[in-house]
């Protein structure tokens, strides 16, 4: 019989040799079509373990056939008329029904035609289940293309770009309860995701598609990148070696030392399990919920803020007050353990703005909840320490609804803003007692960094222009006093102002200004900042691209040579730094070139040859220098930010819009609060 589809005039299927109005039911039915492909599969399993059985019980008489074949092999006779066709297989359970060499010959032939026979099965199960898509795949693009048709069946956003059309939502996002993904409707009707999945994205662990609300679907496909599969899962697979590393050798510790095959913890004396709470949304943005449940639950019931030792006000907000946010928010803000903890530590964290000026102390010792700074800068706290905190405080009076965490972080920027510094750059220490800037040393590497960003990112957080004005005057005094160009190929980079003099070294920290300006550029700006966020992510890759290993040193210097530039003395070494492929991320969001695509791939390449080790991975010491030396640390913010940045990278423009979420400097998403 012919099994297979047709295509009528009407653009319906119908399935060759049947009647047609049972297969237009087929076809048209999701429920109906499973179950007749489960039918198929079932009988299909019946009769492959039939045949093993089959071939067990024959197995057992090998021998004496064996020897009737040797007697007998003059007198066999070709089976031209062999049934070729027929599944029918006589009882060879008892060696009576094997008489002869010739009748075990054409047993033999019989079971050959057999497995041909289920292999043609097969060939045309396979060839329906194609036709079936490609009939779904069509209905896809007739609804596209504005056609109606009265199928309810919902249409579910999955990795290939198929979109919910004509819903209104309550949330931005499915949410995920008892490991399974919904999405609740204005009306109240809740839809379970999971049924809905097609069977080749059931067996792929799904992320939740972040659909942005109140997006018209049309507007929405002209502006996405679509994903490239293969290098988005190859990052995938990077994270579940990393995070299979932490999770076996150092469970409840900040870190792991991949090759010592133990943890250790860096943020106070005793941690906080830094690396499992900064993986939190990158596992959940990869779609690994099994091993996002199993770091939630820990994290809810077992880790605590009582530790001993200094803990940093920003590198524990930033990780760890961000991480849970951020995992609160893309979870459908119902897991009130999250935001539980959040608030815990952001309570903790509220002694430190306790000074005369309001300008925080920049450290903690939790177990004494005592705010303090460290000894050889007792009256003065780093700028980025105290101006990077704003979003995830900011963010936590939205959620908790007290407004006293925005308003002490918010307080800071006043100080600062109110000082009307030249040219908009700060020096890299702040006063506790009077507010002011002190020490002649201005940077966007450390120390200075983030604070830069971070005004911008507040006006997209808050839509406050106030701080869009401030981060503007500070844009104009980084291109006016801080960029320069190399000899002899002109690369953009950002200098140092120290006692008033240049220094041409730039970190790989800085290399986030390429994104940064990206962003903010805007108005009559635009072009200017464009062509600065373009040639500092250049000079950045060429960080990379230059070294021995493909892989960027931590600092570089700008000297009137033949090559550009060189590794700073002292600082050849490279710890899994995110802030190049954090650029190549936005400026891919922002031109869609796929030059930073290609350069991201290339980077990702060569964090993969030389920094994969048997239980993760780990920075080097040297990157002119083969074979490496390792450091053995893998730090967390390689699956917080380096790793979720390439993914993203290689994923969708619509998983975490720009539109709709900031990131925090730690590249945790945030929802925007601007409109």
């Amino acid at each position: 019989m012919e099994f297979g589809l047709k295509e009528n005039q009407g653009g319906r299927y119908l399935c060759a040799g049947g009647p047609s109005i049972y297969f237009k039911r087929l076809l048209l039915s999701k429920k109906r079509r499973n179950q007749f492909f489960t039918a198929i599969f079932f009988s299909f399993l019946f009769l492959s373990l039939f045949v093993f059985l089959l071939f067990s019980s024959f197995g057992g008489q090998s021998q004496d056939l064996n020897q009737k074949r040797e007697n007998n092999q003059g007198n066999l006779k070709d089976d031209a008329d062999l049934n070729k066709n027929s599944l029918q297989i006589p009882d060879i359970s008892s060696s009576s029904s094997l008489q002869n060499g010739e009748e075990a010959r054409l047993m033999i032939q019989k079971m050959v035609n057999v497995e041909k026979e289920i292999n043609s099965i097969k060939n045309q199960i396979s060839y329906l289940q194609k036709k079936l898509n490609q009939m779904e795949d069509n209905q896809r693009a007739n609804n596209n293309n504005g056609n109606q048709n009265n199928n309810k069946d919902l249409g579910v956003p999955s990795r290939r770009g198929d979109r919910i059309k004509e819903l209104e939502f309550e949330m931005a996002r499915p949410s995920i309860e008892n490991g399974k993904q919904k999405i609740v409707l204005k009306k109240g009707k809740e839809i379970d995701l999971e049924p809905l999945r097609d069977k080749e994205e059931q067996e792929k662990e799904e992320i939740p598609v972040l659909i942005p609300p109140h997006v018209p679907q049309n507007q929405m496909e002209k502006q996405l990148g679509k994903a490239d599969i293969k290098k988005r899962d190859a990052v995938k697979e990077a994270m579940k070696h990393a995070w299979k590393g932490y999770e076996s050798f150092a469970w409840g510790y900040d870190e792991v030392a991949p090759i010592k095959k133990k943890g250790f913890n860096w943020l106070g004396n005793d941690g906080l399990a830094t690396t499992m709470v900064d993986s939190l949304d990158t596992l959940l943005i990869m779609g690994l919920n099994t091993e996002y449940k199993k770091a939630r639950d820990w994290l809810v019931s077992n880790l605590q803020f009582n530790g001993s030792g200094m803990t940093s006000l920003m590198e524990a907000t930033i990780r760890v007050i961000g991480g849970f946010l951020s995992a609160y928010e893309l979870t459908g803000e119902k897991d009130e353990g999250l935001l539980g903890k959040a608030k815990e530590l952001g309570d903790l964290f509220l002694k430190n703005f306790e000074t005369p000026s309001g300008i925080p102390y920049s450290t903690m010792i939790l177990n004494e909840k005592r705010a303090t700074n460290p000894s050889w800068s007792p009256f003065e706290s780093p700028l980025s320490e105290v101006t990077t905190i704003q979003l995830e405080f900011i963010a936590l009076s939205h959620h908790t609804g007290n407004p006293i965490y925005k308003e002490k972080a918010l307080k800071v920027y006043d100080i600062l803003n109110d000082q009307n510094v030249e040219d908009g750059l700060f020096s890299v220490y702040v006063d506790v007692n009077s507010g002011k800037t002190s020490r002649s040393h201005i940077t966007l590497g450390a120390l200075g960094d983030s604070f830069y960003e971070y005004m911008l990112k507040v006006f997209f957080m808050t839509g406050d222009s106030k701080w869009e004005k401030m981060y503007q005057r500070s844009a104009k005094g980084i291109i006016d006093k801080l960029i320069h160009y190399s000899s002899p190929n002109k690369l953009t980079f950002i200098a140092e102002l120290i006692n008033g003099n240049i220094v041409n070294k730039m970190d790989h920290l800085v290399c986030f200004a390429g994104g940064m300006f990206g962003m903010g550029a805007k108005g009559q700006h635009k072009e200017e900042h464009m062509k600065i966020a373009t040639g500092i992510t250049e000079t950045c890759f060429q960080m990379y691209a230059r070294m021995k290993t493909g892989i960027a040193p931590e600092i570089v210097r700008f000297e009137t040579n033949e090559n550009d530039f060189h590794p700073s003395p002292g600082a050849f070494h490279y710890i899994l730094r995110p802030e190049t492929v954090e650029s190549l991320f936005y400026m891919w969001r922002l031109t869609h070139n796929q030059k930073y695509r290609d350069q991201g791939w290339i980077i990702f390449q060569n964090l993969e040859k030389h920094l994969r080790v048997e239980h993760g991975y780990s920075g080097i010491r040297d990157v002119q220098t083969i074979p490496v030396q390792y450091d053995d640390e893998q730090r967390s913010f390689f699956l917080a930010e380096t790793l979720k940045y390439l993914y993203l990278l290689f994923d969708d423009d619509e998983v975490i819009p720009l539109d709709k979420y900031v990131f925090n400097t730690e590249a945790h998403p945030l929802l925007r609060r601007d409109s």
